[in-house]
């Protein structure tokens, strides 16, 4: 029996597109990618186009009080954890009624400094209703909640999800398992590969004292850490399978590219050090396949932006680099044909073309907006197109933009599924489909909740689409089956 999703894709395919509708804060969608319909509540600011906003200067100094520059999220909770209970109550209400121009401050200066989940906080502690609404109202007045567009059918919350419950129950049969691996209270689980032929798992963590873990799912119901490679005292942002004996691992905070032997046994063979190699801050990367040997292209923090290597059987060469202009990391770069995509994290930078030999600038394609409108992830489809995800939002054909919209939550990443469908993890943990069949459009086929709350970093899906995998940063791994993710209809539009 064909999934809805699977119908929905053939649909768009067909041409049928119709329907509804982070890190540094949170971006209107107003101009760019025009979402079809009309009020639903979001937080941050963080609105669609169409819908009215709550959004002014306090806002916009997000970025300068909460600025990161790496993978860490911009904000743990822990300041709006220290203001729950009662406190919160009283901070609501004084706020509103005048009793206390402080708690108003106070409120806002927690809002300001920090990102949507905050001012999520603000409400969740806030436990009397009248209380709860006060709070409403003092989040607005200091520009942190905004009112997006529904659309006509589709997730009412919009594609985005803004107003949806990060912790909504998935649909039935979506989620096969989920299991809280460790319960470390920083950030964990941020990049996955999977050996699906041995049931094993390889998540890069940012979890202190650990790198890359290794996880046997051979039992859905009850996966297991079988073991851990690389530096523990490394955050390693990025994995890839080179092939089922050899893993690539980015340890960010060390400036290193290493590759490891699994051996012919990963469960019970101790891994082995091939060969590691020194870059400024590498964030991704990704394995260019299209001949041999295997290429590595990692994104970095410029100065380089990119360097490029080539794997051999002896370990890692340096083919060339490129500088960047950036002024914060690259997250993203992929081949397509003869150019690589570059994709960097900040405000309104550039998807920069570069030539893929020689690294010879090729086009520089505006990617701007209102708030935050960096990349985070990107992939390629089997006709040459770049799919550039994270805040603002693009696919790229021959060197230009055919497709660009914006959304107020991250996508962490995305891996084409066929021809013209992507999968992409969503930061407040859910997944989506996209179907990006058309020019101009980008459909929103698929939507699930994982059940974890925030944040979905990193999926995978199994040859033939029988199983998926989802890792989140609180430490949730997640066997999913892809068929049964809830169908959708929400389109953006690109408008200009």
């Amino acid at each position: 029996m064909r999934s809805a999703v699977a119908a929905a894709g053939e649909e768009a395919a067909d041409g049928g597109a119709s329907g509804e509708a982070g890190e540094l804060g949170e971006r209107a969608g107003e101009g760019e990618g025009e979402l079809e319909g009309g009020g639903a509540a979001g937080f941050d600011g963080g609105a669609l186009a169409g819908g009215d906003v709550f959004q002014g200067a306090a806002r916009d100094g997000a970025r300068a009080v909460a600025a990161d520059l790496d993978d860490e999220a911009r904000d743990d909770g822990r300041l709006a954890d220290e203001i729950g209970g009662r406190g919160m109550d009283e901070l609501a209400v004084r706020s509103v009624t005048g009793l206390g121009r402080r708690g108003m401050g106070a409120l806002c200066l927690v809002a300001i400094a920090h990102r949507e989940s905050v001012a999520w906080k603000a409400i969740r502690y806030t436990r009397g209703v009248l209380a709860r609404w006060f709070a409403l109202v003092a989040l607005s007045a200091c520009g942190r909640i905004g009112f997006a567009g529904f659309a006509d059918g589709g997730d009412a919350a919009g594609a985005d999800g803004a107003g949806d419950d990060a912790l909504a129950a998935p649909p039935p049969g979506f989620v096969v398992s989920r299991t809280q691996l460790t319960t470390f209270a920083g950030f964990s689980w941020v990049s996955l590969d999977v050996d699906w032929a041995r049931s094993l798992a390889y998540v890069g963590t940012r979890e202190t004292g650990h790198c890359v873990a290794v996880i046997d799912f051979a039992e859905e119901a009850a996966p297991s850490i079988v073991r851990w490679i690389g530096d523990p005292a490394s955050a390693c942002l990025d994995v890839a399978l080179l092939d089922p004996a050899r893993l690539a691992v980015i340890s960010t905070s060390r400036s290193r590219v290493s590759v490891w032997s699994l051996g012919g046994d990963p469960r019970g063979d101790v891994p082995v050090l091939i060969d590691e190699a020194v870059i400024d801050q590498p964030r991704h990367f990704s394995v260019d396949r299209s001949g041999a040997p295997l290429r590595l292209l990692v994104a970095a923090t410029p100065s380089p932006g990119m360097v490029e290597y080539e794997v051999g059987a002896a370990g890692l060469s340096v083919v060339g680099s490129w500088p960047g202009s950036c002024s914060l990391p690259y997250q993203a770069a992929v081949a397509t044909g003869a150019q690589i995509v570059m994709a960097c994290q900040d405000d309104n930078s550039p998807i920069e073309i570069i030539e893929r030999v020689g690294f010879a600038p090729i086009a520089s394609l505006p990617n701007t907006g209102p708030g935050t409108t960096g990349s985070w992830t990107a992939t390629t489809l089997p006709d040459g197109r770049a799919v550039v995800l994270g805040w603002a939002n693009v696919v790229v054909r021959d060197g230009a933009v055919v497709t660009r919209w914006l959304t107020t939550k991250a996508y962490r990443h995305v891996v084409a599924a066929d021809a013209d469908t992507v999968w992409a993890a969503v930061d407040e943990g859910f997944l989506e489909v996209l179907s990006l069949a058309s020019d101009g459009v980008a459909r929103v086929v698929g939507r699930s909740s994982l059940g974890t709350g925030r944040e979905a970093y990193a999926l995978r899906l199994a040859p033939g689409g029988r199983r998926g995998i989802a890792v989140t940063n609180r430490g949730h791994f997640v066997v999913f089956d892809p068929t049964q993710i809830a169908p959708s209809d929400v389109v953006y539009r690109q408008s200009r």
